[in-house]
């Protein structure tokens, strides 16, 4: 086939493609007298316009030199979902359509010869950007989308694409709880996925939010995956659950010694967020007091202090960790051990020695604590003088000092106040 002829045809086929959309757009709702494709082919391109200047920033050196784009001459986001809520469930007819979009090779062929024909001035419209701006509609939806639930899942068992799957598994999730009966088949979705699927059912599941005995148990299995992006997904759906997680809770035990790092860490902020029994997690928990990471540490010991005076078995190994070197977890410590406020005889020293700490955060939070403890921490009513009188501590770290001698021993501030051996922040 010549030049000629293959650019002729591909000119016929653009036009019935324009006639065929013509025909389309005209059945669409409008709004302010634009078609629904308009507004999405708007968010389409706005979307894609967005992500030209955020590489443009990357390659420029975050911005740091001076790059040139030309402005996206269309409305703002703002204004399209003004406009897809008006249009309202109308619209999902053709968000349907768009989220079963996909690209071949001869549509591919023909968009590139109608491209460059002339007088037609076509532009293709990749199907990923159709597939985004489907997904787009229904997260502006919301729940008004529940009827169309059922044709979701049907396009989701279809497998059309990859970027099709992910982005009709975000349109279940965006619903919400009214999409629950693709639970079932987002679950059996979920093993053998590719990673940009797999991430947005476990979004889908988590928006959805029913069923956590089936849910939560799968969900964690995914800190098994090596990726990273997972661990935070399942974190973001674990605490989504709260309390209701308790049936997440045997596998996140058995996985707290995992050697990807970051899903030891999600392990350990999903049973803050779920608060279980401490006899089921107060072991594992300890344990992790001495995890290499010491995000991990840090976590486990602000976990342990949520518990209060329950926790008070534990005060030893949180003073274990007082003096380690990272401050994070230093602070950590020193916040949980006036939390559970226990052992006043073993903690009261350690306290009054992390008065003492480089970290201002730890010198505060030590002497948080010890007002925590109250006149039981009597022991410190010198070095807490000592901190609020010091020149060097700022206000804040001043003030937390006179906040505990209040409650630790108030007649001795008011005297050292009256004597002038201190002043008040």
């Amino acid at each position: 086939m010549t030049r000629k002829r293959s650019i002729y045809l591909a000119t016929v086929v653009a036009l019935l493609a324009l006639i065929t959309a013509a025909i389309f757009i005209g059945s669409e709702p409008t709004y302010q007298g634009k078609s629904l494709s308009y507004w999405l082919r708007c968010y389409s391109d706005q979307s894609y316009y967005s992500l030209q200047v955020q590489a443009a920033r990357q390659a420029t050196n975050g911005g740091s030199v001076q790059f040139s784009l030309p402005d996206f001459s269309g409305p703002d986001y703002s204004t399209i979902d003004a406009a897809l809520s008006q249009l309202g469930t109308k619209s999902i007819p053709a968000l349907l359509r768009l989220l079963s979009a996909r690209n071949t090779p001869f549509k591919l062929k023909v968009a590139a010869y109608a491209e460059k024909a002339p007088l037609i001035h076509y532009t293709y419209w990749d199907a990923a950007l159709r597939n985004r701006a489907g997904r787009h509609g229904f997260e502006v939806l919301g729940s008004a989308a529940s009827n169309a639930v059922p044709d979701l899942i049907k396009i989701l068992e279809r497998r059309i694409s990859e970027t099709s799957e992910a982005a009709t598994a975000w349109s279940l999730g965006m619903i919400g709880p009214a999409a629950r009966a693709a639970v079932p088949v987002l679950l059996r979705r979920l093993p053998d996925s590719k990673t940009t699927v797999r991430d947005a059912i476990i979004g889908a599941l988590t928006g959805i939010h029913t069923d956590p005995e089936l849910v939560l148990p799968a969900l964690v299995k995914e800190l098994d995956n090596p990726l990273q992006v997972l661990p935070s997904r399942v974190f973001a759906a674990v605490a989504a659950y709260g309390p209701e997680a308790n049936a997440a809770v045997p596998g996140l035990l058995s996985r707290i010694n995992s050697k990807n790092v970051d899903a030891r860490s999600c392990v350990v902020l999903s049973l803050r967020r779920i608060h279980p029994p401490l006899e089921a997690v107060r072991m594992p928990l300890q344990n992790a007091l001495s995890d290499a990471d010491p995000r991990i540490c840090r976590d486990a010991a602000e976990t342990l202090g949520d518990y209060g005076v329950e926790a008070r078995a534990t005060v030893p190994s949180l003073l274990g960790v007082i003096n380690n070197p990272d401050e994070s977890v230093r602070d950590s410590a020193v916040f949980s051990l006036g939390k559970i406020h226990a052992s006043p005889d073993l903690c009261v020293p350690a306290l009054i020695a992390a008065l003492a700490d480089d970290d201002r955060d730890v010198r505060r939070h030590a002497a948080d604590s010890l007002g925590a403890y109250g006149a039981d921490a009597k022991a410190a009513t010198s070095a807490l003088l000592k901190m609020l009188d010091n020149t060097d501590e700022d206000k804040y770290g001043r003030r937390c000092a006179e906040i505990a001698l209040k409650r630790i021993d108030p007649e001795a501030l008011t005297q050292a106040v009256k004597d002038g051996r201190v002043k008040l922040p």
